[in-house]
């Protein structure tokens, strides 16, 4: 319980910058002779003998026996028709999960260290079931209000679902956050350090209602069609670090089932952090996402489930700086009364009351997704000593004196070749430009090096399959915090990940403290080349 009090906590850490600021000096003198010298995960291997002495020991690469690889081969012949099923479950109903927020017993992910006080709005674990009817089997994709889940954590759920899930032939079986910053802590690093964020109970609760939504979505599988729309919001994010790139749009999927009298499903698809309840907030909601969809369902009747897009680097809400401000004064109240109307004027924009929603364009029953397996380095020090305080439960690993985070990406593709729609499913928060492009070039670019690579929806353009409607879906399966252009990855001279850098610009670069280093941009788009070749 020592270890547990703030004072000791930072008596421990300024040991460990200390150490750190020693054992970085030969790495620092040799990129004073080298500038172009890029070694940085060799020389974190100069703090092996800090690593050996914590508690955890990452061990070998274990084969995740729940990776599904989809289609070999992409096929544009369609299906007679979409079948279509919705599930959800709440995972904020429970009294004692009730109970339990009222009394302080959950960590809120939003800033830092926050006790929940109350539920203003019930998190759901929300899921789909979507098959073409080619014979090729479906997929399965949950989406849930948290602001994180591990590969651990994934794999748990799937194992959950596995045996009925493969006898029906699904073909993919992804799990996404939402991201929500007023969520429960489900990753473990909203608490102090070397303390665990998470509440076991409740991690527990949360993977068990996320496979019985996955299996509800199954259950109520339905026939029907699918439509795809969008709308410019250009009122409803921002980009708060340059260069300014975001996906402006809201993608909606609706899906109108053949029945007369069922309901239809909204898919809604944007990239934006869901964070207006701001810093100091003790209150449980899954952010302006359910007010959306309840608004959605009460003018409609219809479900709606939110899909996370491409929002690190770092796109929010308009006014969070006023919102953050208001809490420091003090007035901790002023986020949450903001989040109901900024959620109904979303779900205006998606039902086209407002805005320029695009007229529907029908998709052909044509569903293909196919998977990768991606190791990515980790070269961030805390990062890696969350994980070894067994904060962090990832499936890190070693391999010749090196760490690594193992993750998945999907490229999935709805429609035929006439008309269709691109989804990059990846893992961690994905700075825009990096699928998009708009990069920094070298003037700009805090290393003062060009991107050495397209963009991968650029990349994608080459092959003569790609849509021109294009989208990602993020949070996907792991959180691995922020993947960052590696042109613009700068981090702080002599804490690097311990404190946030300031490069020659004198602009801040506090997501690389939340990422897990500067190949991972590199390892991403190379996973999808592969992926385009593969299918193509």
């Amino acid at each position: 319980m020592l270890l547990l009090n703030s004072f000791v906590q930072k008596i421990l850490f300024a040991l460990i910058g200390v150490v750190l600021t020693i054992a970085l000096l030969p790495m620092r003198a040799l990129h004073w002779a080298a500038p172009r010298w890029d070694g940085l995960t060799d020389a974190l291997n100069l703090l092996e003998p800090i690593n050996k002495g914590a508690w955890y020991e990452p061990g070998k690469k274990q084969e995740n026996p729940y990776f599904l690889p989809g289609d070999e081969r992409f096929s544009f012949t369609p299906g007679d028709h979409w079948t279509l099923g919705f599930g959800k479950r709440n995972l904020t109903e429970d009294p004692q999960v009730i109970a339990n927020a009222k009394a302080g017993r959950y960590y809120v992910a939003g800033y830092g260290r926050m006790k929940s006080d109350s539920i203003m709005d019930d998190l759901f674990a929300k899921a789909i079931y979507l098959d073409d009817n080619t014979g090729r089997g479906g997929i399965l994709y949950a989406s849930v209000d948290c602001i994180g889940l591990s590969d651990t954590d994934v794999n748990q759920i799937r194992a959950l679902v596995w045996d009925w899930a493969r006898a029906a032939k699904i073909k993919s079986i992804q799990i996404a956050a939402m991201h929500v910053h007023s969520g429960i802590d489900t990753v473990g690093l909203w608490a102090d350090i070397p303390e665990d964020g998470k509440d076991p109970a409740f991690q527990r609760h949360l993977i068990e209602q996320t496979a019985l939504a996955l299996r509800a979505a199954y259950d109520n599988r339905q026939d029907g069609r699918l439509f795809v729309a969008d709308t410019e919001m250009p009122d409803m994010m921002e980009d708060s670090r340059a260069p300014e790139v975001f996906d402006s749009k809201l993608t909606r999927f609706r899906f109108e089932p053949s029945t007369s009298g069922r309901k239809d499903v909204y898919l809604l698809a944007m990239g934006c952090h869901p964070e207006m309840m701001g810093p100091n907030n003790p209150q449980i909601s899954a952010d302006f996402p359910a007010y959306a969809a309840q608004y959605i369902h009460d003018k409609q009747g219809a479900e709606a489930m939110f899909l996370q897009g491409a929002q690190g680097g770092l796109i929010t809400v308009p006014g969070l700086p006023k919102i953050l401000d208001e809490h420091r004064a003090g007035n901790v109240a002023y986020g949450p009364s903001m989040v109901p109307d900024f959620g109904k004027k979303v779900a205006r924009y998606a039902l086209g009351e407002i805005g320029t929603l695009s007229a529907e364009a029908e998709l052909p029953a044509v569903l293909n997704i196919a998977s990768a397996q991606v190791d990515f380095p980790i070269e961030n020090i805390a990062l890696l000593l969350s994980a070894k305080l067994r904060i962090l439960n990832h499936g890190i690993y070693t391999h010749c004196g090196k760490y690594y985070i193992p993750c998945e990406i999907s490229y999935l593709r709805l429609g035929d070749r006439a008309e269709s729609v691109d989804v990059l499913v990846v893992p961690g928060e994905l700075s825009p430009e990096i699928a998009f492009g708009g990069f920094f070039d070298k003037t700009l670019a805090s290393t003062g090096k060009d991107y050495p690579r397209p963009a991968i929806f650029a990349a994608l353009r080459g092959y003569e399959f790609a849509s021109r409607r294009q989208i990602v879906f993020g949070l996907a399966n792991n959180f691995i915090g922020y993947i960052i252009p590696e042109n613009d990855f700068y981090t702080h001279f002599w804490f690097p990940y311990l404190n946030i850098g300031t490069d020659k610009l004198g602009r801040g670069h506090y997501e690389e403290t939340v990422s897990a280093g500067p190949k991972t941009a590199q390892l991403l788009s190379e996973g999808f080349d592969g992926l385009f070749q593969r299918v193509g």
